[in-house]
């Protein structure tokens, strides 16, 4: 698989924080982190949840567990059936087996300060011929349906009206940004990402920006796109490969069946974050050394 190059980076706190790669932004409200069903999180890097409620992490069911080098939470867990919070249904430190960290300190967006890319002029066509599709902006989005090949050529993509792939078809993508927007001043045409059916998906992010992408990053949501957005969800099988940042600061990530994020570079990052069914995530780390958009420490407020 490509490895995308990205900065190693740090969350200053009371406690040792880890390194972080799992991470669920909002301030406040329970489920902001919500595993339900039989959930296989096995993380050689640190999970981080914002929320200073009491059920800012909420593990529903018995069954499924939860593991990562670390985990903080600004607020606290609430766990159902079985052990609950508790080992081994929830576990901070591998090597330990310690209990998640609660009341950790605030902590802020790592990838605050990458700018926002600036769409291309123009609408480029939704149904290209060949499937194969070029950089640009999509004014009405992107839906894709059936069964087929579809190419991406690397560079930016500039959604309007997001990303609904259905059916069984194969996307392949190298070096590919996806910037997720919408219309000011209320952002009502906005879209996320659809992943469902049993689509064939292999992307990685550019490890550059000499075709016009922001190097680390598969997808990045428009800061602006209110928190009342639609939220983006990844489902389907192992088939669907992701490899560079999944980035929606305002809107939730829902992450399902059994895509493939088991060896893969992966950073997610989302307003809130809901992982649900069989999904299973090992090894799940930061994107390796080098020039990408997480330039340095992240202070806590």
């Amino acid at each position: 698989f490509n490895t995308v190059a990205v900065r190693s980076w740090a969350v200053a706190s009371a406690v040792a924080p880890g390194s972080p790669c799992i991470l669920a932004l909002a301030p406040s409200g329970s489920d902001t982190f919500d595993a339900r069903g039989n959930i296989g999180i096995d993380s050689s890097c640190a999970i981080y949840i914002n929320s200073s409620d009491s059920s800012a992490l909420d593990k529903k069911g018995g069954s499924g567990t939860i593991k990562a080098s670390y985990i903080g939470v600004v607020g606290g867990c609430q766990g159902s059936g079985g052990s609950g919070c508790a080992p081994p249904a929830v576990v901070s430190d591998l090597s330990s087996g310690q209990l998640l960290a609660t009341g950790i300190a605030p902590f802020t967006d790592p990838l605050s300060s990458v700018p926002t890319p600036t769409p291309a002029s123009g609408c480029k066509n939704p149904n290209p011929p060949g499937g194969a599709y070029t950089a640009g902006t999509y004014c009405t989005g992107i839906s894709i349906s059936g069964s087929g090949p579809y190419t991406f050529a690397s560079g930016l993509y500039t959604l309007v009206g997001g990303l609904n792939v259905s059916g069984s078809p194969t996307l392949t993508g190298t070096g590919v940004t996806f910037y997720l927007t919408g219309t000011p001043p209320g952002y009502s045409d906005y879209s996320g990402v659809t992943m469902n059916g049993s689509a064939t998906v292999t992307f990685s992010a550019p490890t550059d920006s000499s075709k016009g992408g922001i190097p680390g990053v598969l997808f990045f949501q428009d800061r602006r796109v209110p928190i009342t957005g639609a939220g983006s969800t990844f489902g389907g099988n192992s088939a669907q490969v992701y490899t560079g940042a999944l980035y929606f600061p305002t809107t939730q990530i829902i992450y399902k069946g059994t895509p493939s994020l088991s060896s893969i570079s992966t950073i997610m990052i989302g307003w809130t974050l809901e992982f649900r069914g069989d999904a299973t995530i090992s090894n799940y780390t930061l994107l390796p050394g080098g020039g990408g958009p997480i330039t340095g420490a992240t202070l806590v407020e």
